[in-house]
């Protein structure tokens, strides 16, 4: 019988273990098991497991916990004040080797196992499907967090930081990448013939390679990303990598693209209202940038204000991005509606409506010609004190958005104290 393999090493089946569990059954209520370095019931985290049953939830103390963690029960392990599991560069520190299984709030370090061209250890590993895994840090591992043969999982608010690789998706298909932060590794996402997968906020800066580097990897979906000041690449494409639909993020790196033997891949989605990533009011291409402040959609130009480039970015003869984002330059609208809505002796209450732009963040107000605060957007009100009685204020108001662009257009308004 041919088994499916994480590159050099053999994935073990569960089957048996999976029907043993399942005609075991259980109608006991579901556990709570303590893990702590000492006082609880289990020092371990492995024998807490060994103990569980499928449906119960290991909380783990903080603490540092030498041992590589095999997860082989249907359960929620959480850590408590982010405890430390460290492999001793033995193995992976933590493997879920069976569906169903919620892990959250550990750090996990020093997974490896001493082959380092072809070492599938990782701070987790993930050789089951359907399973949640959020809000872990993963560092000085060869493989921060890796897939392999693994489908239909959450991955969502992790750190995979300092590791050879930060996240690595090997064979798994139909998997969830959300929010998580991929940088300061040798390559921050590798997708490794995997198609159907959805990656959408994930940051990967700042990689001594390549920020995503995708092979043999198709119908994927990536969107809303930052892949800016890595050494090689911001995305690698090679080796018929196609249909992928990469639309919305940010490149800012010295080279943001290199293909090899890859094409048909869509770089928009069809121009559309709605916030892009830099905090534009149309949704289109990607932002292309440079750490010179020379890239594509750096200097582009835009001559309706939309934030869409009026020229398609060429990467190559297979790859283009037709609607590539512009840097806004346009700031927002004034507010409307400002007034006084209560007053005494020592102060006014001033209101206003905020303008509808999109990409609007804050309003910034002055009294008597004087800076005096910030408000942000949805707030829409200003309490001016320590005024003496019986005098008259000016209000005045600018409007800033995310961009930093200014609309120094004056709205003002006055108001009496009362005697």
């Amino acid at each position: 019988m041919l088994m499916k393999k994480c590159r050099s090493t053999f994935r073990i089946a569960a089957g048996m273990l999976v029907l043993g569990l399942f005609l075991a059954g259980s109608v006991n209520a579901a556990k709570n098991l303590m893990v702590c370095p000492g006082g609880c019931t289990y020092s371990s985290i492995q024998k807490a497991i060994n103990a569980s049953s499928n449906g119960d939830t290991i909380s783990v103390q903080s603490g540092t916990y030498f041992e590589n963690v095999n997860v082989t029960k249907k359960i929620i392990l959480r850590g408590i004040g982010m405890p430390v599991v460290d492999a001793g560069g033995n193995g992976s520190a933590i493997t879920l080797a069976v569906d169903g299984i919620t892990i959250e709030g550990f750090t996990v370090i020093w997974g490896w196992d001493g082959d380092y061209y072809s070492s599938t250890s990782a701070g987790i590993r993930v050789t089951s499907n359907n399973n949640i895994i959020v809000k872990n840090n993963a560092s000085n591992n060869y493989n921060g967090i890796r897939f392999c043969f693994s489908v239909n999982n959450t991955l969502m608010n992790n750190n995979a930081l300092n590791n050879d690789i930060g996240i690595y998706l090997e064979s798994s298909n139909n998997n969830k990448l959300s929010n998580n932060n991929a940088s300061n590794n040798d390559i921050g996402i590798y997708l490794d013939s995997s198609s159907n997968n959805t990656m959408k906020g994930n940051k990967a800066s700042s990689n001594s390679g390549n920020g995503i580097s995708i092979y043999d990897s198709s119908n994927n979906t990536m969107i809303d990303n930052n892949a800016s000041n890595n050494n090689d690449a911001g995305i690698f494409l090679l080796y018929s990598s196609s249909n992928n639909k990469i639309y919305n993020n940010i490149l800012n790196n010295t080279n943001n693209f290199h293909f090899f033997e890859s094409n048909n891949n869509t770089w928009n989605t069809t121009i559309q209202t709605g916030a892009n990533i830099i905090a534009g009011s149309y949704l289109g291409g990607n932002f292309w940038a440079n750490p010179k402040g020379t890239g594509f959609s750096q200097t582009c130009k835009d001559m309706n204000g939309d934030g869409i480039c009026d020229k398609s970015y060429i990467l190559d003869g297979n790859n283009n991005d037709y609607l590539p984002l512009a840097k806004d330059k346009i700031p927002p609208k004034s507010v409307s509606n400002l007034k006084n809505v209560s007053y005494a002796s020592s102060y006014i209450n001033w209101t206003w409506k905020d303008p509808k732009n999109i990409d609007f963040r804050k309003v910034m107000v002055f009294i008597d010609g004087k800076f005096t605060g910030n408000v942000s957007k949805g707030k829409r009100y200003y309490n001016a004190t320590n005024f003496p009685a019986n005098t008259k204020h000016i209000i005045s108001t600018w409007t800033v958005d995310w961009n930093g662009n200014i609309n120094k257009t004056w709205t003002n308004r006055s108001a009496w104290t009362a005697k």
